[in-house]
């Protein structure tokens, strides 16, 4: 007979809630996906372009979203305004 599942999770060091965890893909929805897709087609027009004037964008196009939230897809997106150096 075949142990329990317990006593199989004991046996291999495993909690149960690690054993059901499902991961959640981010920005999986259709409305994150299409805010990611205009992201990446202004920060391709505009290079230079940071949150601020990417949140604008978005605002301006009809999205209502919020500041952490375009520097989050930002970051998932590995996009970075660039700015010139300092020069010292």
């Amino acid at each position: 007979e075949n142990p329990s599942l317990n006593r199989q999770l004991r046996l291999l060091g495993i909690y149960k809630s690690t054993y059901y965890y499902k991961s959640i893909e981010p920005y999986s929805n259709a409305r994150d996906k299409e805010i990611l897709n205009e992201i990446e087609k202004i920060y391709l027009v505009n290079p230079t372009y940071g949150y601020r004037r990417i949140k604008a964008e978005l605002n301006r196009s009809g999205y209502a979203i919020g500041k952490k939230k375009v520097v989050s897809m930002m970051g998932y997106l590995n996009i970075k305004g660039s700015y010139p150096k300092k020069t010292s």
